[in-house]
């Protein structure tokens, strides 16, 4: 155990240094000399709290509670630094971001949005609010206690009572609410549950792949072969 009494909200890697999403910060943990960093300043505010954060070529787009903070990631003298650019949606709290084809798609307090990075114009898609955002081809999937497709600012429903969702393959998504997982297949809109019917808590987190489903609760975290039973 490295680090204790503290709440990570996300981790991510970066060029050899992990990073841990905090309410004080970036807490970096270089992995090749096994030494830790703590930043914050970068923030230039007095909440220091970070939810989300998404790389592209070591530029940062973070999200905070007060905004997207878009700052570089650089190396000085082989320790990790950290540089503000701008901040973007600052009257707003980011639940999620993700980055393709060089725009960045940000769900919000206050709606669903795209920012070009290329001609820095952001752009309103949907005012419906969003917890979680996948990117799948050129439909976006997002969830707020349902998961919808939204394509040219329509939007379909594909599944109901989704808190959290990821893809495990090309056409198929792995869901949960607090107390069940499921299966959907986006193709044909066939979805089913697995059974965790001997788990007496609620599920925190979920991931997973073409072939398994991994996820956390209090009494830790559990692997699961989903595609046995497909």
């Amino acid at each position: 155990i490295l680090i204790n009494d503290i709440i990570i909200n996300d981790i991510i890697e970066i060029n050899g240094f992990v990073f841990l999403l905090t309410l004080d910060g970036f807490l970096i943990f270089d992995l090749k000399i096994e030494k830790w960093y703590h930043n914050y300043d970068f923030l230039n505010h007095h909440d220091r709290s970070i939810w989300v954060v998404k790389n592209n070529n070591n530029e940062l787009y973070i999200g905070t509670a007060s905004g997207v903070v878009i700052a570089d990631f650089k190396l000085l003298n082989g320790k990790p630094n950290i540089f503000f650019k701008e901040r973007i949606l600052e009257n707003s709290e980011i639940y999620d971001i993700e980055i393709n084809n060089n725009k960045v798609y940000i769900c919000s307090s206050d709606g669903l949005y795209n920012y070009d990075i290329n001609d820095k114009i952001l752009k309103l898609l949907d005012l419906n609010i969003y917890y979680n955002i996948e990117l799948s081809d050129n439909d976006i999937l997002a969830s707020n206690r349902n998961l919808w497709k939204i394509t040219n600012s329509n939007r379909k429903l594909i599944s109901s009572n989704v808190d959290y969702f990821n893809f495990a393959g090309n056409d198929k998504i792995c869901a949960n609410n607090m107390h069940e997982i499921k299966i959907i297949d986006i193709k044909n809109n066939n979805e089913w549950y697995l059974d965790f019917n001997y788990l007496k808590n609620g599920i925190y987190s979920l991931d997973c792949d073409e072939d398994w489903v991994w996820f956390s609760n209090s009494d830790g975290l559990l692997f699961f072969k989903w595609s046995n039973y497909e």
